[in-house]
């Protein structure tokens, strides 16, 4: 059993289910682990390729600016008038 901390997750009794469990899939010629290893490499595989296409689109569709480019308005009188609003609203 392993255990993380002192404390169990919630309604577990530390004794295994008595229900019973699916047999491990065997295939002939190979071991169940090593079939298990290679089916978390494509899952692996399959996660990586989602992300990366995941990445690729935030690159092409999201817009790259500087921090005030949608602001080129503000200036810094405002900057201070904004500063003196937040100081006086905590008063």
């Amino acid at each position: 059993m392993v255990t993380i901390g002192s404390k169990s997750p919630p309604g577990y009794s530390g004794t295994p289910s008595s229900a019973p469990r699916p047999p491990f899939p065997k295939t002939e010629g190979s071991q169940p682990l090593v079939k298990m290893a290679l089916q978390i490499d494509k899952i692996e595989k399959l996660y990586n390729t989602v992300v990366e296409a995941l990445n690729i689109s935030a690159d092409l569709c999201i817009p790259r600016t500087r921090r005030n480019f949608y602001k080129f308005w503000w200036s810094q009188e405002l900057s201070e008038l904004k500063a003196a609003a937040v100081n006086s609203s905590r008063a």
